[in-house]
């Protein structure tokens, strides 16, 4: 279950100012989580001019929103500027059908220490998967790339 993706505004302002300026304000970016969302993925310049993502499934069914944290335990840089999952990312075994069919993920994280977090990448599924009882939902190991460039 591959998906597209695209950094928003916000992200890409973090990385150049963080490489510009690393000494007086050095690049934070903490508490990366993904979330699952349904409909269609807002396109990423939408959410820097106002836009919201709004439609992050229901917590229903053994889905509870807010998302699973991508970390050094699960996530790797495979290239220059691509990040791969290096375990799987699985969801809890539904206990009930989800609220809607997945088919787009948001990557959230923190940009400053003491900031909220933000939408830092969108990325539309190859295929959207409904989640019915007993269902898992999973992302196989390299399943899940990002890429910056």
């Amino acid at each position: 279950m591959s998906t597209a993706n695209a950094a928003t505004n916000n992200l890409e302002e973090a990385i150049l100012t963080g490489i510009l300026n690393q000494a007086a304000d050095p690049l934070y970016v903490s508490l990366l989580k993904i979330q699952l969302h349904s409909g269609t993925a807002p396109d990423a310049a939408a959410i820097e001019t106002g836009g919201t993502i709004s439609n992050e499934l229901a917590t229903s069914g053994g889905y509870t929103q807010g998302g699973i944290a991508l970390t050094t335990s699960n996530m790797e840089v495979t290239a220059a500027g691509v990040l791969q999952n290096d375990a799987e990312l699985t969801w809890g075994v539904a206990t009930g059908n989800w609220s809607a069919a997945v088919t787009y993920v948001v990557i959230t994280g923190k940009l400053t220490a003491g900031g909220s977090a933000e939408s830092l990448f969108i990325g539309a599924l190859s295929a959207a998967k409904t989640v019915t009882t007993g269902d898992t939902f999973k992302f196989a190991v390299n399943a899940l790339t990002i890429t910056l460039s």
